[in-house]
């Protein structure tokens, strides 16, 4: 133990350092002299008055604004103003004066300074430009619709956007964060018409204060608004109402983005089918190769859902009724301070229909199971979140609180095999803290993070047969807590960092099955599970000319605890994990990049699966765990080529991904009449995986249009356990899916899509192979006669091998009339599945069993609604 006089000595050498490292922060806005428009991308640097030699440097944000640090004031000081396309600016740095705001003059920019540009696109630096006005169509309403449209840009069905296959990390609206990773809300509610441009920000730090020392390989997206649209209260209007049931659609978006405030709020209420929760669904912003994993889910016991339908939209086979309410707002509190908060409520009722037909493959022969199920479920979620931000230059503070509140009732009537009724209840409630904060001295940064999350979920099953009744209660917790803190040093062109932590987890399980015979084990489980873990990783990053690497290597140290109450037995062991992980990437020029990776990962203790009472996961799956503190590893490598060439509005990219798994315990799966138990044997199980991908979109001029490719290969090799015998087996899928639009003439364009896809499943002990295939096609044309009338027509053609000999084609066609006025206001018409289909059937394939599925999905549709736009 340290003396008190050390103690106090080193406190006070250690203030007195603190205090002289505190630096003089200079900021401001950088504005276009000719319209106002912050500008982003611009070079600020400090000089002395009559030299060109750089003492430091910063760039704008998003949103035009930026911070510089000076150590100390001192004569003859100038901050130094750049921008390709603008004329360069200087202002004198003054004693105690810290605001600078700079007006840049536009200036025709020379070829040397590389500004690329091809129709709606622009290149500056790693940032690239889409003109919306560009790529938006007549029929388009909202900003997902035009980013469809984008070269290199995807939005895939949940609504994740994508650059160049790779997830964005932050969602910027004017430069600033109000969502936070919900940016549906966003993309499915701004109009196209109120965005006048989209900035893709490649490379992007979200983190200022990290900007020169730690860089960063995700895109980023931000949307510039037109000047008609800021600050002013914008949003749009529309409800409708039509038959075949009786049918209604009610939606308000109603938005004002302000320099210091902003604020987007929705309500939408529909039975047509339209899904909603996918506008408020949160995607990740962090890239795992660079963090160290945190967060904690608990498991769901009992498995009971209303199935979602495969390759046709969920619109087609979704009958509903749904209600969505959300609010977000930003608003700037101090000078570096900005204070978020979401609130969303979603409440939907929903009810399908489908005919099951599965097939298991056995070693020695197959089983076949029949289900018809009627579902109904009732869901209501209330989400809200608060969040602080402040990211300066030299500072980085967040502190985020979340409450996740879920109800979710399942009713399902079965027939066939193993006629039931099964009613489900399985809330989910979470509460948690997440704070961040960093400080930067010079080329040294410390950062301090702690997340703390509780969740717990009170489940119940009660699945009723002819002549019995089978109840299931689960009750579990959890709290989650994962504290650690860095120091980093910047050395160029190194940054080396050392993050130490600590996790810890306290884990409850309480569970008791009634209707079902003890012969078939103990039905009841009560335990706990408690653990820390002791984290450290180290990580270096080297960034020098076109060359980059980065290598992290966490190391655990994790003691268990284990306590079954009903066995009164203890469980006591600690581990050691250690997972490195190596990413380099090479710029061969501004255009082409390649990377690679490669990691092994032991994996974490299944400590979920500890329990050795019966669950009862649905009417046909009981599951029994294991008590094994043995662990799986897994080792993967991959490689990926981009390019990007804006000039010819050209993006591609392909890779490969290689794998292999270990696990110490294997799944096996009994066959017992009534149930399928799904346990696990302590035996060794390798698995390997290969995956090959590709992507590319090209802006055609000729078509005023755009031609896109996705396309992957896969194969899998592994085995699995049925009535205690191994059945080792191999999988294969390949998908290839173009797509192609068009603007033939103003008042005409056209879309077009294929997606074509295999699967193929061989048992290599008794020989046996099967496959299925199937294709999509669809084609949309939308015609204007004049600038009043629109009319949409649309067809999608199915074909899927349900079973050897047997495949299916299925047709579908909409079309809808609109009637557009000047002031904003649309009259519509619109009708779904005008042929009036009634069932879609396809087949899948995977863990040894194909599974054949007819649906029931919406009769013929037609909807009359009024739209404005304000």
């Amino acid at each position: 133990m340290l003396k008190p006089k050390l103690a106090l000595f080193i406190l006070i050498v250690f203030s007195a350092f603190w205090l002289n490292a505190q630096p003089v922060v200079l900021s401001g806005v950088v504005t276009n002299k000719d319209t106002g428009e912050l500008i982003p991308g611009v070079i600020i640097s400090i000089r002395l008055a009559d030299e060109s030699r750089v003492l430091r440097y910063a760039t704008t944000s998003p949103g035009g604004r930026f911070e510089i640090t000076l150590d100390s004031f001192s004569e003859n000081l100038v901050l130094h103003f750049a921008m390709m396309g603008y004329a360069p600016q200087t202002i004198p740095i003054s004693q105690g004066r810290l605001v600078y705001n700079a007006q840049l003059s536009v200036r025709a920019t020379e070829l040397r300074e590389f500004v690329f540009k091809a129709p709606g696109i622009d290149q500056r630096g790693d940032t690239i430009t889409y003109h919306v006005e560009n790529f938006a169509e007549i029929q388009d309403q909202t900003l997902a619709d035009v980013l469809k449209r984008m070269p290199g840009i995807t939005v895939e069905p949940s609504g994740q956007i994508k650059y160049q296959d790779q997830p964005i990390n932050r969602f910027y609206i004017e430069g600033r964060d109000m969502l936070g990773g919900r940016y549906g809300i966003a993309t499915n509610n701004i109009h196209q018409k109120d965005v006048s441009m989209v900035e893709v920000l490649q490379n992007h730090q979200p983190i200022r204060a990290l900007e020169d020392i730690s860089f960063s390989q995700d895109p980023a997206i931000n949307i510039r608004l037109r000047e008609d649209a800021k600050a002013r209260w914008v949003g749009t209007i529309k409800t409708g109402a039509g038959f075949e049931p009786f049918l209604w659609k009610s939606e308000l978006a109603a938005m004002r983005f302000k320099a210091n405030a902003q604020t987007l709020n929705i309500y939408k209420s529909n039975n047509t089918g339209d899904a909603l929760a996918n506008e408020i669904r949160a995607f990740s912003t962090g890239n795992p190769m660079l963090q160290f994993r945190r967060g904690y889910s608990l498991q769901d016991y009992i498995r009971v859902s209303t199935d979602n339908l495969r390759q046709i939209d969920d619109y087609r086979s979704r009958f509903n009724k749904t209600h969505l309410f959300s609010s977000n707002n930003l608003w700037s509190v101090g000078q570096h301070y900005d204070l978020t908060s979401q609130f969303s409520n979603l409440n939907k009722c929903l009810t399908s229909e489908n005919s099951t037909h599965t097939t298991y493959f056995l070693e020695d022969g197959t089983i076949i199971t029949l289900a018809d199920e009627y579902a109904s479920s009732r869901q209501n979620r209330m989400l809200g979140d608060l969040t602080l931000t402040a990211n300066t230059s030299t500072y980085y503070f967040r502190n985020k609180l979340l409450a996740d509140l879920n109800w979710n009732d399942i009713k399902i009537n079965v027939d066939g095999s193993f006629p039931n009724m099964q009613e489900a209840s399985v809330p989910h409630r979470q509460f948690s803290n997440d704070l961040e904060i960093l400080k930067r001295f010079g080329n040294k940064a410390y950062t301090l993070k702690s997340f703390n999350l509780y969740q717990t979920k009170p489940q119940q099953l009660t699945v009723s047969r002819e002549n019995e009744v089978q109840q299931q209660e689960v009750q579990t917790s959890g709290f989650y807590t994962n504290t650690n803190t860095a120091l980093s040093f910047y050395v160029k062109p190194v940054n080396i960092a050392m993050t130490l932590g600590v996790v810890g987890v306290i884990r409850s399980l309480e569970s008791e099955l009634t209707g079902v015979a003890d012969s078939l084990g103990r039905l009841n489980n009560d335990e706990t599970m408690r653990y820390l873990n002791l984290y450290a990783s180290p990580s270096m990053e080297y960034k020098k000319g076109n060359f980059e690497a980065t290598f992290n290597m966490p190391l655990s140290f994790i003691p268990f605890r284990y306590f079954d109450k009903i066995a009164d037995r203890k469980n006591n062991e600690e581990k050691f994990f250690l997972s490195p992980r190596l990413l380099i990437r090479h710029h061969f020029s501004q255009r082409l990049s390649a990377a690679a990776s490669g990691s092994y990962t032991q994996r974490p203790l299944q400590e979920q699966s500890f329990h050795e009472g019966l669950i009862m996961n649905n009417y046909r799956n009981l599951s029994r765990g294991f008590i094994d503190f043995n662990t799986g590893n897994s080792k993967s490598a991959s490689f990926n080529l981009r390019y990007q060439n804006p000039l010819r509005a050209i993006f591609w990219n392909a890779g490969v991904i290689r794998s292999w798994e270990y696990s110490p315990q294997i799944a096996n799966r009994f066959f017992l009449d009534t149930y399928l138990l799904n346990t696990f044997i302590p035996q060794g199980y390798s698995s390997n995986m290969w995956m090959l991908s590709g992507n590319i979109s090209k802006g055609v001029d000729a078509i005023n249009g755009m031609f896109s490719l996705r396309s992957s290969l896969s194969t899998f090799e592994g085995t699995m356990f049925q009535n205690g015998n191994e059945s080792p087996y191999s999988s294969n899928m390949w998908s290839f899916s173009p797509k192609i639009t068009s603007r033939l003439a103003w008042w005409f364009n056209t879309s077009y899509e294929f997606s074509s896809s295999q699967n193929w499943m061989n048992m290599k002990n008794t020989g046996m192979q099967t496959s299925n295939k199937n294709f999509v096609q669809k084609l949309s044309g939308n015609f204007s006669p004049n600038k009043k009338w629109l009319v949409r027509v649309s067809g999608e053609h199915y074909y899927n091998e349900i079973s050897a000999g047997l495949s299916k084609h299925f047709f579908l066609a909409d079309a809808e009339v609109t009637y557009l006025l000047r002031s904003g206001l649309e009259f519509n018409l619109s009708v779904r599945n005008i042929f009036n289909q009634d069932v879609y059937a396809y087949t899948t394939f995977g863990g040894l069993m194909a599974i054949s599925r007819e649906y029931t999905i919406r009769p013929r549709n037609v909807l009359a609604s009024v739209y404005f736009r304000f």
